[in-house]
């Protein structure tokens, strides 16, 4: 087995010639392949819902047996176990899966005698190798552009991948900020896979899930938290700006408030000066995607579709998401004493309902209705980690209703619709029972 490292980007095809020529700039053109790749699951798609991937690939020398299994992204960066077995026919052989370390890695109950082809990816793919002599670092640049085939459906293929092949995983974002300069690149975690699994529609919807558990160190849950929060705000972006997603684009409000509410609760653990790039980023993002969820909420179907152009082309927002990515990435966790890192149950059970309360009654305070779009989504934020926290609870309850109360007053804000004083009043009437319950 070996450890893939890789980092993935997408990019519209107007910017795929300013990309190519700059890698033909910094980097050796390694070669050009056709590709023809078929990718296996079981009947009930066992494989998929494991989070490993099982394909096939046809080149003009040969066939590759691929097997990777469950990731693990820290920040944009992706990391799973991967096998390769070269076949001397294009079948599939399942007796290579019954080498013990394969066996260890394998997922339980998925019978390989019932695999069998779900979909396809055909594209060409274009190499480059990078490399940085004082590291003894090399980094493959690939660009693929083709199609995913399931059926009779298909669906347009073009993304850039830097897989690290030796050396120093931290050059993987010096190289894709090099490459940010010339064409705007947008961080993404979706796989061929994935993507071929929702055309064949055997995937189910994607939803954001928090590792929080109340017993849990403060030290380790952090980084978690945080690394959740960014693959979701990748992954709503994506949707967003990509796949023209609307509700994906108010969703990923809320994330980028809870990058900053996590970073917010750090202070015991991080010292303020180590954030300061991440937390910069994130301001710009944040400032972008008010301006993006407006616009989702506002604009007509086709005028949308042409604002979600534009949005591919915004080489702000696109290096804002890079740079916070690349700063949570190489924050500097340090270890700490027992006695200072469980705090995870006050936090979430106790500190969090409180501060709920505060900032409401600081919310209540604001007598201009705008003004209120960013008190609204962090109560959301908090609610959504209290509830998390608290899934036996009878809090739950409170939480799950203090978000449908915050979700319809964060509407009003996107659409400018202002409520009426009554409806105000009986949406801060409903909060405040809410709170104090």
């Amino acid at each position: 087995m070996t450890k893939e490292i890789e980092l993935k980007v997408r990019l519209s095809e107007a910017n795929l010639p300013a990309l190519t020529d700059f890698l033909n700039q910094v980097a050796m053109p390694a070669d050009h392949s056709t590709l023809k790749n078929d990718y296996y699951d079981t009947p009930a798609c066992a494989l998929s819902k494991a989070k490993a991937a099982l394909r096939i690939r046809h080149t003009e020398g040969g066939a590759e047996q691929t097997l990777k299994t469950r990731g693990q992204p820290q920040a944009g960066l992706q990391i799973r176990g991967e096998w390769n077995w070269p076949l001397s026919s294009p079948a599939l052989d399942v007796s290579l899966f019954e080498q013990a370390e394969v066996q260890d890695a394998w997922p339980a109950g998925v019978d390989a005698k019932t695999l069998a082809v779900v979909f396809g990816t055909h594209f060409e793919r274009q190499a480059w190798l990078w490399t940085d002599a004082s590291s003894d670092t090399t980094i493959e640049v690939v660009i693929d552009q083709g199609l995913i085939v399931a059926g009779e459906l298909e669906q347009s293929l073009l993304e850039v991948e830097l897989e690290l092949k030796q050396g120093n995983a931290n050059l993987l974002w010096t190289l894709v900020a090099q490459m940010q300069s010339v064409a705007p690149l947008w961080i993404s975690d979706i796989s061929k896979a994935e993507r071929g699994y929702r055309l064949a529609d055997l995937a189910p919807q994607w939803q954001a899930k928090l590792p929080v558990y109340c017993d849990q160190r403060m030290a380790e849950a952090l980084p978690q938290w945080l690394n959740a929060e960014m693959n979701a705000l990748q992954r709503t972006l994506e949707q967003a700006i990509w796949a023209e997603e609307r509700e994906a684009a108010v969703a990923a409000i809320q994330h980028v408030q809870g990058l900053r509410q996590v970073l917010s609760w750090s202070g015991r653990t991080l010292k303020r000066s180590a954030t300061k790039e991440l937390r910069t980023a994130l301001e710009t993002l944040r400032l972008a995607i008010w301006e993006l969820a407006k616009n989702a909420a506002q604009l007509e179907d086709s005028s949308w579709s042409a604002e979600c152009a534009k949005w591919q082309q915004n080489s702000t927002l696109a290096s804002a998401l890079l740079n916070a990515s690349r700063a949570l990435y190489e924050l500097p966790w340090p270890e700490v004493e027992e006695a200072s890192s469980h705090v995870g149950r006050a936090l979430l059970r106790h500190w969090l309902p409180d501060d709920l309360a505060r900032r409401f009654e600081q919310a209540s305070a604001i007598n201009n209705w705008p003004d209120l779009h960013e008190a609204i989504v962090q109560m959301l934020v908090i609610t959504r980690y209290a509830q998390a926290a608290d899934r036996k609870s009878g809090w739950i309850k409170t939480a799950v209703a203090t978000r449908l109360v915050l979700t319809g007053m964060l509407e009003c804000y996107l659409f400018d619709e202002e409520p009426n004083a009554d409806d105000l009043n009986l949406m801060a009437s409903e909060f405040r029972h809410l709170i104090t319950a």
